[in-house]
């Protein structure tokens, strides 16, 4: 759980709740496997061939040298501040406003 706990840094309270109740209630199995599934996979060359319009919203984990955002140069980045990693509970007004812009750009 200490994986998961470090990335509730700056976490309101009903996203350190609802996270870590969706954890507790998750096989163990599971998490280890996904977890597994997601250090192994490396999204570079998936994402490189990639020709349509991207957009990496980051959170307090915006430093973290394995973000897209950082194995991707030149891939716009919005960051929203004082943010977990679970950026879209922590701040949905904030998150979906991004989301949405970049998706009215596309048209």
């Amino acid at each position: 759980m200490g994986w998961v706990e470090g990335t509730l840094g700056d976490a309101t309270e009903a996203t350190r709740f609802a996270v870590m109740t969706a954890l507790r209630s998750t096989a163990r199995e599971a998490f280890i496997g996904a977890t597994y599934g997601l250090y192994a996979y490396r999204p570079g060359p998936d994402l490189a061939r990639y020709a349509g319009p991207r957009l990496a919203i980051a959170s307090v984990l915006f430093d973290n040298p394995r973000g897209i955002h950082k194995s991707l140069p030149g891939i716009p980045v919005r960051r929203i501040k004082d943010a977990s990693h679970w950026l879209m509970l922590d701040k949905p007004e904030e998150f979906n406003r991004a989301l949405d812009e970049f998706l009215d750009g596309g048209r």
